[in-house]
């Protein structure tokens, strides 16, 4: 699974071998929510510490069962409360979501009960620790219960779905979204009614989330009519009919009413575009290309290697990438970039984007545009950080070659037994590089040959 690049002011931990990251949004909010204590800066501490345990706990509950499904997990706490991230490559059954939604108000609600118990304990406490108790009760138990509503996006709302689907034996969202606009709608209703405002602007963000939900299956719905059109626009794309595609394309793509129907006829037409080897129109045509959705990465390895001149299309992916982040798009950009002679914007990418949208393609072209350019310190500094976060022999490599180049022998040695360490296994690449020629007398580098050579026989 790979994880965003953190943004600046985030704190990082581990906690039972689980990564956790902190974001700053999950400090403006926990300070909003304490704006009464303000005037007792160290009851807003209290407030922040007792936040962040609870919340930790609740998502650990989810990330620890989620683990014990052979999941990878990780935790994000941020404005509007946590996440724990999961994903593995075999499919989750109804049951096994249902109990990872179900373990993080358990863990709370454990948690609140540890508490209560000690709340209520003869032993003797301070007014601040007092103080510490009500709240973990409140955050535990209070909004514990509100988070098993059957309304989504709230854990309880989770289980509601697999429930629905089980029921509808297939997956229900509209169903699911229904429920979840009618609850939170009715509770928010009764909230104003009857004066309680503590869990409005929750009850409130959900109504809205809801709605836009359920305005986009509504969409959906409406798109259905659609569906022998697009199963023709399938087939022409399958045969190779860029001619069909291009003459039905727009048609679909101005009915289309839902995200997803445009993203799909807009792709549809841009490979029409591209089968009639019109690489510059189809470009354009992705300019449509709605957020939130993937473009197929076929239809952009062709159009980065295709379009011509490079330079009119260069607009268009940079605003493409702009609205679509994607590692695909990404990669397209970067290539573009290196082709049109903007390296450093194509450096600045690699190293400040999203880590999740940079692969290590994309990497290794700004790397290879820099060390054919003799900018030997920037290579290495894509290097360094490529190997990183891929752990890639070539990376380890390549920085032993720009260190040999900038004269740093001892430097080009450790990089080069990092490479072999990776899995580098080329011998004839270490005996005749020419990036490598003034290592070869050095011990350090003839051991490592050997190693190299010995590798290279056991493996036939």
């Amino acid at each position: 699974m790979s994880e965003p690049r953190p943004s600046p002011g985030t704190i990082t931990f581990t906690v039972l071998g689980i990564p956790v990251q902190v974001l700053p949004s999950f400090w403006i909010i926990t300070l909003m929510m304490s704006s009464g204590r303000m005037q007792e800066l160290l009851l807003v501490a209290e407030w922040a510490a007792v936040s962040l345990v609870s919340i930790l706990v609740h998502e650990l509950g989810h990330a620890l069962v989620a683990r014990s499904y052979r999941r990878t997990t990780r935790i994000e706490l941020h404005g509007m409360g946590g996440t724990a991230f999961h994903s593995g490559d075999v499919e989750l059954k109804p049951l096994q979501r249902i109990a990872i939604s179900l373990a993080g108000p358990g863990a709370g609600l454990l948690f609140g009960a540890v508490a209560y118990a000690l709340w209520v304990s003869p032993l003797e406490r301070s007014s601040l620790m007092q103080q510490a108790l009500r709240d973990a009760l409140w955050i535990n138990w209070g909004w514990g219960v509100l988070n098993l509503l059957p309304i989504l996006p709230l854990d309880g709302g989770h289980v509601m779905q697999e429930v629905v689907n089980l029921i509808s034996r297939r997956p229900n969202e509209r169903a699911g979204v229904l429920i979840s606009l009618v609850g939170a709608v009715g509770l928010l209703a009764a909230g104003l009614m009857w004066g309680k405002s503590s869990a409005l602007v929750l009850l409130a963000w959900i109504a809205v989330h809801q709605l836009g939900r359920a305005t986009v299956i509504y969409q959906e719905w409406r798109d259905e009519a659609l569906t022998d059109d697009l199963q023709r626009l399938t087939r022409a794309l399958a045969a190779g009919d860029g001619a069909t595609l291009v003459a039905e394309g727009p048609k679909v793509l101005a009915s289309a009413r839902s995200p997803r129907v445009r993203a799909t006829a807009t792709q549809m037409l841009a490979w029409g575009h591209a089968m009639l080897e019109r690489y510059r129109d189809a470009a354009e045509v992705l300019r449509q290309f709605p957020p939130g959705f993937h473009v197929d990465p076929n239809l952009l390895t062709l159009l980065a290697a295709r379009a011509q001149p490079p330079e009119q299309v260069l607009p268009v992916v940079t605003e493409l990438w702009s609205r679509v982040p994607d590692v695909m798009v990404g990669r397209w950009l970067v290539e573009l970039l290196v082709r049109t002679g903007g390296v450093d914007r194509a450096l600045e990418l690699v190293m400040t984007a999203p880590r999740a949208l940079i692969d290590q393609q994309a990497m290794f072209t700004v790397d290879e545009a820099l060390f054919r350019a003799g900018r030997y310190h920037e290579s290495l500094r894509v290097n360094e950080e490529m190997f990183a976060r891929f752990q890639a022999s070539s990376a380890a490599y390549n920085a032993a070659c720009a260190h040999s180049r900038l004269g740093n022998t001892e430097a080009a040695l450790t990089w080069l037994e990092r490479a072999v360490a990776a899995g580098s296994s080329n011998p004839h690449e270490l005996e005749h590089d020419e990036d490598l020629a003034p290592l070869r007398l050095h011990p350090r580098f003839q051991a490592l040959l050997a190693r190299v050579r010995e590798r290279a026989v056991a493996a036939g």
